[in-house]
């Protein structure tokens, strides 16, 4: 099921579940679709628990985590929560790493379940990097909070969108990914 604030749009697959905690992000990326979407409120969290529960019940065993930035939702802990004590064998975390490289939230991410993160990741090229991101020092930020994920025991795919943008660095980022992060889990392209 998918479930999100302010709406329960549903997207099926037989074993995972889709929750969107937020629409609100640290970065201004041009190509971001999520323009005017709030965070998680009260009769949000209760629904979406409720989800996760439904959902668990009728065979769920995987959980993956979207927002906007969830690391930025005051409501992602007790959603991780819930779906740990409901049992989610797998738990993904979509973001863009920059928050990750704060004291202690690998390691908290890692105790709650989260067993892989899908990391945004732009070029090897800091400027065309913060140029996407629309805010200066993400790329280096990003990239340390991807490497406190894997210090904390979470598996990191890398994941880039095809932008115009990109095109002149894109060939440079499976050499790079794996001399910045060694143990990357791989490298996805993602349409936009």
């Amino acid at each position: 099921s998918w479930a999100g604030p302010g709406g329960s749009d549903t997207l099926c697959s037989m074993d995972t579940t889709m929750v969107r905690v937020n629409g609100v992000c640290n970065a201004t990326c041009a190509f971001c679709e999520l323009s005017g979407r709030r965070g998680l409120e009260g009769e949000d969290l209760s629904r979406i628990q409720a989800q996760l529960q439904r959902d668990r019940e009728g065979g769920a065993t995987r959980l993956r985590v979207s927002g906007g930035e969830p690391l930025m939702e005051a409501g992602l802990w007790p959603v991780l929560e819930r779906a740990q004590e409901l049992g989610f064998e797998e738990v993904v975390l979509e973001t863009n790493g920059t928050l990750a490289r704060q004291d202690g939230v690998g390691v908290a991410l890692r105790e709650l379940g989260v067993t892989r993160v899908l990391w945004s990741v732009y070029s090897p090229d800091p400027e065309v990097s913060d140029g996407v991101y629309g805010t200066p020092g993400m790329h280096g930020a990003s990239v340390e909070g991807a490497q406190a994920l894997m210090a904390a025991g979470i598996q990191v795919l890398a994941r880039t969108p095809l932008s115009s943008d990109l095109l002149g660095t894109l060939s440079q980022l499976p050499a790079w990914l794996s001399g910045a992060l060694p143990g990357v889990a791989g490298w996805r392209l993602r349409p936009l």
